[in-house]
C-alpha cells in the first residue's frame, strides 16, 4: 500500500495534472467535506483578475447566486458533464461528482470565450446577463472550439473517476486509522460527530490518550482548538442545509448541534462574518483558511 502521505495527496496532484493538460483552473464545491479535505484553500472559489474585472458592472453576487441556486439544482441532469455561460458571458466547464446515488461535489474548470455556437451534443447553462451590462471579452483569453470543449469534458469526467476511485480506496473511516498522523484522525472523528453531544473527552478516548495531551496535540497538529474544530464543522454543515435545503433556521441549528438558536447566529456570525439569513440569500460565506 502507498505511503499515507502519498494517498492523501492524490485529490490535488490529479486536479494540478488537469489544469496543467486542460490550461484552465478547477473549483470545488465540496457537499461532503471528504474531498477538498487536501487539497488548496483557494479551491473553493476562483480568482481570475480579468474575469473579477468583466464582473464588476454586473449586479453584485450574480455568479455566486446563480452557481448556488440553478447549478447546483440543475447538475443531477447532466451526470456526464455540461458548459456554463457564466454571468460575464464566460465558459466554464461543469461535472457533478457523485458516490453512488449521493451528489458529493460538482468540479467546474474554465475560462475560455464561448465560440459562436456551442455542440449541440453537450448540455448548456447559460446565465450571461443582458449585453448592455457586459463589458467585450479580452482577447487574450482563449476561445474554446468545439473540439475542445468535448476533450475537456470528457477530461473533467476522467479526473471525477480519479476522485472517486480514490475515495472509495481511502473512504473515510480510513482517516482514523492508527498510522495515519492524530491531526488527521481527530478532525476526521470530529466531522463525522460534530452534530452530536461530543465532548473533548469523548475524543481524547478516542484517540487514546489523556485530555490535556489530546487538547494539546489537536492545537499543534492543526491550529485550532478543539472547540474551534467542533463548531467550524457544525457551521460547515448548516451552510450546505441553507443552500440546498428548504429547512428553517431554526431546524438548521438543530441539525447542526448547536444548543440553542442565539448560539447558532453568534457561532455563524463569528465563523464566516455573515448571518445564516445572508448566506440562504446568496451571499458567499468567507472562506476559511
Amino acid at each position: 500500500m502507498a505511503e499515507v502521505s502519498e494517498l492523501l495527496e492524490i485529490p490535488e496532484r490529479a486536479i494540478s495534472c488537469f489544469e496543467s493538460w486542460s490550461r484552465t483552473v478547477v473549483t470545488l464545491y465540496d457537499f461532503c467535506g471528504e474531498i477538498g479535505m487536501h487539497l488548496k484553500h483557494d479551491r473553493y472559489r476562483h480568482n481570475f483578475g480579468i474575469c473579477e474585472s468583466i464582473k464588476a458592472r454586473l449586479p453584485s453576487n450574480a455568479c455566486t447566486q446563480f452557481d448556488y441556486g440553478e447549478l447546483m439544482q440543475r447538475c443531477r441532469h447532466f451526470r456526464g458533464g455540461a458548459v456554463k455561460i457564466c454571468p460575464a458571458g464566460l465558459l466554464e466547464w461543469v461535472m457533478p461528482i457523485y458516490f453512488g446515488d449521493i451528489l458529493a461535489g460538482v468540479l467546474t474548470a474554465g475560462i475560455r470565450r464561448p465560440p459562436c455556437e456551442l455542440p449541440p451534443e453537450i448540455p448548456c447553462l447559460n446565465a450571461a446577463t443582458s449585453l448592455e451590462l457586459r463589458q467585450p471579452l479580452p482577447n487574450e483569453i482563449p476561445m474554446a472550439d468545439a473540439v475542445e470543449i468535448e476533450l475537456v469534458r470528457e477530461g473533467l469526467n476522467q479526473l471525477v473517476t480519479r476522485l472517486r476511485d480514490w475515495h472509495e480506496n481511502f473512504r473515510p473511516g480510513h482517516f482514523e486509522r492508527s498510522d495515519l498522523p492524530r491531526g488527521i484522525r481527530a478532525e476526521a472523528i470530529i466531522r463525522r460527530r460534530c452534530r452530536e453531544h461530543f465532548t473533548l473527552k469523548m475524543l481524547a478516548a478516542e484517540l487514546h490518550l489523556s485530555e490535556s495531551r489530546a487538547s494539546h496535540a489537536i492545537r499543534e497538529e492543526t491550529g485550532r482548538t478543539f472547540k474551534e474544530l467542533m463548531t467550524e464543522h457544525r457551521i460547515n454543515f448548516a451552510i450546505s442545509l441553507l443552500k440546498y435545503s428548504s429547512l428553517s433556521i431554526e431546524e438548521i441549528s438543530r441539525k447542526s448541534g448547536f444548543i440553542d438558536l442565539s448560539h447558532f447566529y453568534r457561532s455563524f456570525r463569528h465563523v464566516t462574518g455573515r448571518t445564516p439569513l445572508e448566506c440562504r440569500r446568496g451571499r458567499l460565506p468567507q472562506a476559511q483558511t
